[in-house]
């Protein structure tokens, strides 16, 4: 009886894991991001760039990789989506680099699909907002 309860809260509950390593001493003022024809959660590339916004780093976009002397840092990223009756993000994994040397990264996901939790369901800003503020909170202006 006991093993079967547990197993319903696991599976109720979901489970939602970040892993972050922050931006540390770096001057991020801009910001090139490097678009990823893959992903296909509609919202994504606005809810980073806002996020960014909000923390006072400006972002462009570039479909192919941009060059150091034109974006010294570049951002690159991955997401998954699943489907439980609507399409919902369950993976997502964020790469801040200068040059070819990872300096930050950030990583959301969502285990077992996120079972029954309702939470699932939440947006892009939700789930990503959280990991981004960890990625530049030592950042500042």
């Amino acid at each position: 009886m006991k093993s079967r309860i547990l197993a319903l809260s696991l599976l109720i509950a979901g489970c939602t894991t970040t892993t972050v390593v922050p931006v540390v001493h770096e001057p991020l003022s801009m910001i090139c991001i490097v678009r990823n024809s893959d992903v296909n959660v509609d919202d994504f590339v606005q809810v980073v760039q806002a996020r960014f916004a909000y923390h006072g780093i400006h972002t462009r976009l570039f479909d192919g990789q941009p060059s150091a002397l034109t974006c010294p840092y570049s951002l690159e990223y991955t997401a998954d989506r699943w489907w439980d009756f609507k399409p919902y993000m369950v993976d997502a994994t964020l790469t801040v680099k200068k040059g070819n040397e990872i300096i930050a990264s950030g990583h959301f996901h969502i285990r077992a699909h996120g079972g029954l939790a309702v939470t699932k369901w939440e947006g892009t800003e939700a789930k990503l907002n959280p990991v981004i503020d960890e990625m530049l909170a030592s950042y500042h202006q």
